[in-house]
């Protein structure tokens, strides 16, 4: 859809851009496709989160064997299901995505995600669909957090966590005059794809409470962090003696160790509480 016909469509249906959900619609047909190729969707199931206007959803539904498109702006919701009534193989659910469940299994999740709550959107699809491959438009600073390694200055929890389920593949910069209204920041689409090796739930569990002590206690020690989390509850000699077993210097920083070494950490202490109980 260009801004012609995104203008066209707001104003025949009595709708707007909702600031309140960081709505800014694509117009940009070109940007549309190159997303929708980048996710490699053909013959596969996908959920498209936001879909606003359905720029992105008329292209996915040409190509993809099945499509749910959860959108959370009641208009704009009854608008595609009308836009898309005689198309057989799309859901439109009205819904908020972060609380939105089903028992439906997607190989892909696609997206021009809202940066006020983008983290969030990004852990529930990784928590409630865990889908093969993920394409999300998102604010260029958000994508370089995401996607930083260790000792990298965008390097935090979100680029730890995140990176222990799926692996960067590739990304797009979408210059900001591809959308209406125009915002003020440049978007990025980034392509991440699910890892082959993936931890047992209590180490999962004990992975993302070691990386939420570590980043908790900012400009401290990881070994001062970890011991004084109010997350978790271990002595100073045990987390000493987890650290040590997993070869990171206790004087290190959270910002200067790796997933893989955080997952070795939490490894140790998990077999240390198994011990303890």
């Amino acid at each position: 859809m260009n801004k012609t016909e995104i203008l066209k469509y707001l104003h025949e249906n009595g709708l707007s851009p909702n600031k309140k959900l960081g709505q800014n619609f694509l117009v940009n047909e070109a940007v549309s496709g190159k997303i929708v190729d980048s996710a490699g969707i053909i013959r596969k199931t996908v959920i498209e989160i936001g879909p606003g206007l359905g720029s992105l959803t008329e292209i996915l539904i040409q190509q993809a064997a099945s499509v749910t498109a959860v959108e959370i702006d009641a208009g704009i919701s009854g608008f595609l299901s009308e836009k898309f009534k005689n198309s057989s193989n799309i859901k439109i659910i009205h819904s908020d995505f972060l609380k939105y469940i089903d028992s439906e299994k997607y190989d892909a999740a696609v997206g021009n995600l809202p940066y006020y709550c983008s983290s969030e959107i990004i852990f529930h699809v990784i928590d409630a669909f865990f889908p093969e491959t993920a394409v999300f438009m998102l604010q260029k600073e958000m994508t370089e957090r995401l996607i930083s390694k260790a000792g990298d200055a965008a390097y935090g929890a979100l680029s730890a966590s995140v990176s222990l389920y799926y692996h960067y593949d590739s990304s797009f910069n979408v210059d900001r005059h591809s959308f209406f209204p125009v915002p003020e920041v440049t978007s990025t689409v980034v392509k991440l794809v699910k890892n082959k090796n993936i931890p047992e739930k209590q180490v999962r569990d004990m992975f993302h409470l070691t990386v939420k002590s570590a980043f908790w206690g900012k400009r401290k020690t990881v070994l001062k962090s970890l011991s004084d989390s109010p997350f978790m509850n271990f002595s100073r000699t045990a987390v000493s003696e987890a650290l040590e077993k997993s070869e990171i210097d206790e004087k290190l920083r959270a910002e200067n160790i790796s997933t893989e070494k955080f997952l070795k950490l939490a490894e140790n202490l998990q077999k240390d509480r198994d011990y303890e109980i």
